[in-house]
Parts: structure tokens; C-alpha cells; sequence
């Protein structure tokens, strides 16, 4: 990113990090029914996440990865960031013929922490998740994919963990650019609403990176082209409370 604007001639300032922030950009928010992400990192970088071991212990562990993007806009042209899911759970029992599947409504009660232990939403306190398993495919949501894939075979009571991982942080990804400077221009015409570019806009950069408005004022404008989970990644817990057999729109059809 640097080299992008230094070939234009413009001196772009680095800003120091804002390591393990969600509160200026938060890469998910939570609701009673469903989850909806808000929100280019290498994968070698990514894969440095290690998931905590469940501490379910019913049956044999087992962790799924699988690699999503966040912040995926089709309309808008964003890439968005890619992000490695892993779900850390217990393997289902090959004797229970009543787990959850493709087509069943299922709720489940969940926290949501930093690594840290920083708990940023839960099911106490905005209500239980429902959702139909196997819709995964159609939410660009790396995290709710991740809870879709990890109830799967399970009974009321089986606890699993997701975490979500946007690799290393690098400081050098955040960068102050004069408001004058063209890529402000060109993002401001193509993401800028009456007010402007605005603290918390995703947008895609000339060089194809993804980042966030960190910050505006009269001189610059604050870009972060980090992961939004880069240095920070999330851990959700979910319990299954409920199974709503076949209930779902694809046993339907």
C-alpha cells in the first residue's frame, strides 16, 4: 500500500497501531435472529491462530478450518479481507440419529470475547441465536459459518468454540493521506456519501487491498488496511439449546 502512494509522489504518514481495537470498526454485531458481518491478509500470517481446546470432552475433539472473506461486496466491487475460521468442537457420536442437520432450525446460546477474555456480546444479555443449519453458504458472515459448521451432528447440550483470525497485525498498513491526494479523491466519489468518507467505511484501495476509514479531518484521512481482526481475533462459544427438526426453507424444497 505504501508503494502505491509513494509512486505518486505524496508523502503518506504511517500512524502507530491500534492493535486489538473492535470498537472503531466492530467485525460483527449480534441479534436475536441472525449475524451480520460489518465487516488482504497473507494466509501464512493468518495461520498463526491456534484455536483453546474445547473443554466439552463428551466425545473425541476434532477442529475444522476453513478460510472465508469478510467484508465481501459484489455490488460495490470489495474483495474484502480473508479470514481463517476454526472451529474446535467434539466429534459427533455416530450413535445419535437426531442431531442437527441441513434443514433444521436450531438456537443456540453464545459468548463472544477477544482472546483476551473481553466479553463483547452474549445471548444473556441480546438474546439467543436461531438459524436454519446449512444456510452457512449464503451469509457472508466468516463467524456465523463458523457456528453453522460447528453444530452440525450435534445434541441439545454439545458446546463448541469458533474463533475468527485476520493474522499479524502490521503497523505499517495504517497510513495518514492528505485529503487532497487522487485515491482520497477517487474513494471519496465512489464510497462517500453528502457527508463524505466516514470513520468505519470499508473500501477497496486502487491496489485491490480492502481497508477502513479510520478517521477524517480538514488535513487527512486515517486508512487501516489491516484485517479488522488482525492482532485481535474473536472466540464465540455456542451451546445448542434447541433442534426444530425439518423446520427449516431447505427441507422444503
Amino acid at each position: 500500500m505504501y508503494a502505491l502512494y509513494k509512486t505518486r509522489g505524496v508523502r503518506v504518514t504511517p500512524v502507530q497501531e491500534r492493535k486489538g481495537n473492535h470498537s472503531y470498526f466492530p467485525a460483527f454485531q449480534f441479534s436475536s435472529n441472525i449475524l451480520n458481518a460489518k465487516s488482504k491478509t497473507q494466509l501464512a500470517k493468518i495461520k498463526n491462530c491456534i484455536v483453546k481446546s474445547n473443554a466439552d470432552g463428551q466425545n473425541e475433539a476434532e477442529t475444522i478450518e476453513f478460510e472465508s472473506k469478510l467484508g465481501q461486496n459484489i455490488r460495490k466491487g470489495m474483495d474484502g479481507w480473508q479470514t481463517l475460521v476454526q472451529v474446535e468442537r467434539s466429534k459427533p457420536s455416530e450413535e445419535v440419529s437426531d442431531g442437527a442437520e441441513e434443514g433444521d432450525d436450531v438456537t443456540v446460546d453464545f459468548v463472544c470475547t477477544t482472546e483476551g477474555g473481553t466479553v463483547l456480546a452474549s445471548s444473556d444479555d441480546d438474546g439467543p441465536l436461531t438459524f436454519e443449519v446449512g444456510t452457512r453458504d449464503f451469509i457472508g458472515n466468516p463467524l456465523f459459518q463458523g457456528v453453522d459448521e460447528a453444530i452440525r451432528g450435534f445434541v441439545v447440550g454439545q458446546s463448541s468454540v469458533v474463533k475468527a483470525c485476520g493474522g499479524t497485525y502490521d503497523p505499517e498498513l495504517l497510513f495518514k493521506v492528505p485529503v487532497a491526494h487522487p485515491e482520497i479523491l477517487r474513494l471519496s466519489e465512489e464510497y462517500g456519501q453528502a457527508e463524505g468518507l466516514q470513520p468505519g467505511l470499508p473500501v477497496q484501495l486502487a491496489n485491490g487491498a480492502a481497508a477502513v476509514i479510520l478517521n477524517t479531518d480538514y488535513e487527512f484521512v486515517t486508512i487501516d488496511s489491516n484485517h479488522p481482526l488482525a492482532g485481535a481475533p474473536l472466540l464465540l462459544n455456542v451451546t445448542l439449546v434447541e433442534i426444530n427438526k425439518g423446520a427449516g426453507t431447505m427441507s422444503k424444497k
